[in-house]
């Protein structure tokens, strides 16, 4: 029996069958019309609630190069709320935190004639990180690694109206080419930006935003790097068995999938509201309440054995092994 992944097609039955929902697309029971439900539930109910445990799940870390005269770096377009996870700057091999700054402090920290113009901070202006002072000010290379929570991609089928996912049968890493599953040609259009997420628990992604530049057959040309050495959007080498989606789409949920089975029940719910079925609502809220409240159990602690240490984050230097860390 083959491993349940619960991909789109699969989560449509599970709703279906749970909500004894008839296989129609009358009264607004379309696959497409149950795709809508699970992802305004995926993005306003299941992301808060796994947030909410700060268990890392869904950050990735990127790290960008800064040229001279850089003062506003766009925050990450797919950042959930716009929100970073933190901000280091890098000088070479060495990792500093880069402190958040108030407006009302920039006075403060305004380089003085003859003094340190190291980059001292960064304060968020809109959809935007305005480091401060701006590079060319410091005088010295640097980069930003920046963390944050990936948001979740909408749910799209194999086959759908304006978007699509197969899966990777082969790669060719220094070609930068991937293969895919289904008929000749794929239904990617050129030039197109394609997202790659992996196939186990969680839909891990690995590349995002990439260019389609030629299609031969089945095999896919991408612009940017899949074999992991792009650290800002190949993050992870693509391998077989990875699904292919367009661009802002994923195949399965990127949630773990422990959570799944709730992302259903929360739709079964709002289709259930949508109908004016009282009876039926109340008992798959309540059946929803249980399965909220059991998530924390079973995503609230990743780590049972091994309790967090306090540190003392602020201090000038603090050191745990071999790691020494310094304030700015």
């Amino acid at each position: 029996m083959p491993t349940l992944r619960y991909t789109t097609e699969q989560l449509i039955r599970e709703v279906r069958n749970r909500a004894v929902i008839p296989d129609t697309n009358a009264q607004g029971w379309t696959d497409e019309d149950i795709i809508l439900y699970m992802d305004t539930e995926l993005l306003t109910e299941l992301v808060p609630q796994v947030a909410k445990l700060q268990e890392e799940f869904m950050v990735v870390t990127e790290i960008l190069d800064l040229s001279l005269g850089d003062e506003f770096i766009p925050v990450p377009t797919r950042a959930v709320g716009n929100s970073l996870r933190d901000l280091l700057i890098i000088r070479g091999n060495a990792r500093s935190s880069l402190p958040r700054i108030a407006r009302e402090d920039l006075p403060s920290f305004q380089p003085t004639r003859g003094g340190s113009t190291e980059i001292r901070g960064y304060y968020l202006e809109h959809s935007r990180i305005r480091i401060f002072p701006q590079v060319g000010v410091a005088g010295s290379a640097a980069q930003l690694e920046v963390s944050y929570r990936f948001r979740p991609s909408q749910l799209t089928l194999a086959d759908s109206s304006d978007s699509f996912y197969r899966l990777v049968t082969a790669r060719d890493l220094s070609l930068n080419t991937v293969t895919v599953s289904g008929g000749t040609p794929p239904p990617f259009p050129l030039n197109t930006d394609v997202d790659v997420h992996g196939k186990e628990s969680g839909a891990e992604i690995k590349v995002w935003d990439n260019e389609i530049t030629l299609i031969v057959g089945n095999t896919l040309t991408l612009a940017d790097p899949i074999d992991g050495s792009d650290t800002r959007e190949g993050r992870r080498t693509i391998e077989v068995g990875d699904y292919v989606c367009t661009a802002e789409t994923a195949a399965i949920p990127m949630l773990p999938r422990d959570v799944h089975q709730i992302l259903a029940q929360s739709a079964i719910c709002a289709l259930t509201e949508s109908i004016d079925d009282q009876e039926k609502l109340q008992m798959h809220t309540s059946r929803l309440n249980r399965m909220m409240k059991l998530m924390e159990y079973t995503l609230g602690k990743r780590v049972l054995g091994r309790p967090k240490k306090i540190l003392n984050a602020g201090a000038v230097i603090w050191r745990q092994g071999n790691v020494q860390r310094r304030s700015l």
